[in-house]
């Protein structure tokens, strides 16, 4: 399970890490197991390749300029000596990212995105 991080008020800021959890199945609770890096992210899709799982977080907002263009990034779960790792495996170009979804047709895998950017509302003249 992953937790995508958007806003924090605090710090003002969209330059969060969402958490990823691990179910523990002794103490039957999910347990916080890692972060990873994200920007004003609105969604995280998991899923498998082949038996290595993936996330594809969608990055709303630029943490920086506080726009829409940001590059959204898929990870790749691995494990090391026992504990789960996220490694970037592609940064994708995306303008307000609200949305991954996986799927697959004819035994290929896609994945597909969804933007929203807010029109700028100009007066009439």
């Amino acid at each position: 399970m992953s937790v995508a991080q958007d806003w924090v008020a605090l710090t003002t800021s969209f330059a969060l890490a969402s958490a990823v959890y691990k179910w523990n199945r002794v103490k039957t609770k999910f347990i916080a197991i890692t972060s990873i890096p994200s920007n004003g992210a609105l969604h995280i899709e998991p899923f498998v390749i082949d038996k290595t799982q993936y996330l594809a977080v969608a990055s709303s907002l630029n943490a920086v300029t506080g726009k829409p263009e940001v590059n959204s990034v898929i990870y790749k779960m691995s494990c090391e000596e026992g504990k789960d790792i996220f490694t970037t495996l592609q940064s994708i170009p995306t303008s307000g990212a609200t949305g991954w979804r996986h799927f697959v047709r004819g035994g290929m895998h896609y994945l597909a995105v969804t933007h929203w950017v807010p029109q700028i509302a100009t007066g009439s003249k």
